[in-house]
């Protein structure tokens, strides 16, 4: 009797060990994961993909291997990760073009909220007004009332047509009451150093990349758009508190997945960036970069797409922006 108990308990450890490796959920990860970056290597979002992705293939086990897939605004990574199977071996890294690129599109590949399941998100940072040397201006107000004085005349740079800083530039002038000129350059470099030599009279960009040139005496820094002041600029005022109440916004870099993907996978992967984010070193890096870490839930993210996609479609349906 105590020969067949025994056997019986092997034979239910045995069948139980079988379905739990059965489970793709149970054993994950269990091969390498793939992040996808669509956009091209050396910015901001594919540097801090490599740093989440070397951190989380120290917790996870696995080799976690960043994929740079550019072109045609973020779309072609965005839509290949959108069409891999919700398994959480294909992952998505990027910014908040996620819920803008789609909408300059006449014909949508994928949906920027339904057609993911968001993880996490991994840092924020507003944008910062600054202004060439030469315009004879000295505050947000006295830009807003040269703009007035001179209609036509102001020209303000992005990093393209439909980039953040081009929406927030359409927002500003919106708000202010003002006309001025977009001058799209092909990267950050580009319309910085178009800015300090004149060619456009103001750009909005972030903390981290214009700051040093406002240290150097190079631009002025007017304002951000946060809704509190910087730390990495805390003696520069608030958009809102420059006289605009009201304006505000942000950009962000984040983590998903393809809609579908077990909710356990998704929760686990929530939990191990909450882990990597806690740690000093990563905090220090992101935090030194002019950025601040924004660490969220799953449901807290998708909350942020949506909102997010709404207040940029308001400026971008208003402006009649596309991306033709």
């Amino acid at each position: 009797m105590k020969l067949f108990e025994a056997a019986l308990l092997a034979c239910s450890a045995f069948a139980a060990s079988a379905a739990h490796a059965a489970d793709p959920v149970a054993v994950y990860p269990s091969k390498p994961i793939k992040i996808i970056v669509p956009f091209s290597p050396g910015g901001p979002t594919d540097v801090y993909a490599r740093l989440l992705g070397s951190k989380l293939q120290e917790k996870l086990g696995q080799p976690v291997v960043v994929e740079n897939r550019a072109g045609g605004g973020a779309i072609i990574g965005t839509a290949a990760v959108a069409r891999a199977p919700a398994d959480g071996y294909t992952l998505l890294f990027t910014a908040s073009t996620h819920v803008i690129s789609v909408q300059l599109q006449k014909e949508r590949q994928f949906d920027p909220v339904k057609s993911f399941a968001p993880v996490s998100t991994m840092l924020t940072y507003p944008f910062y007004l600054v202004v060439n040397n030469k315009l004879p201006v000295a505050s947000v107000q006295e830009l807003i009332a040269y703009g007035k004085a001179n209609p036509g005349k102001l020209t303000y740079g992005s990093v393209g047509v439909g980039s953040g800083a081009h929406l927030m530039g359409e927002m500003f002038k919106s708000q202010a009451g003002i006309d001025a000129l977009h001058v799209p350059y092909k990267g950050a470099a580009e319309f910085l150093q178009a800015v300090v030599a004149g060619q456009v009279d103001y750009v909005f960009d972030s903390p981290g990349s214009a700051q040093p040139l406002v240290n150097a005496g190079r631009v002025r820094g007017f304002a951000v758009t946060s809704p509190k002041r910087w730390p990495m600029v805390p003696n520069v005022p608030t958009m809102q508190e420059s006289g605009l109440a009201g304006f505000e916004g942000a950009l962000w870099l984040g983590l998903l997945a393809p809609a579908g993907t077990p909710d356990n996978i998704v929760q686990s992967l929530n939990t191990k960036v909450s882990e990597i984010l806690r740690s000093s070193d990563v905090r220090t890096r992101i935090e030194t970069g002019g950025f601040q870490v924004l660490s969220e839930s799953p449901d807290a993210f998708r909350q942020r797409l949506v909102r997010d996609g709404q207040m940029w479609g308001e400026v971008i349906r208003r402006n009649h922006i596309t991306a033709d």
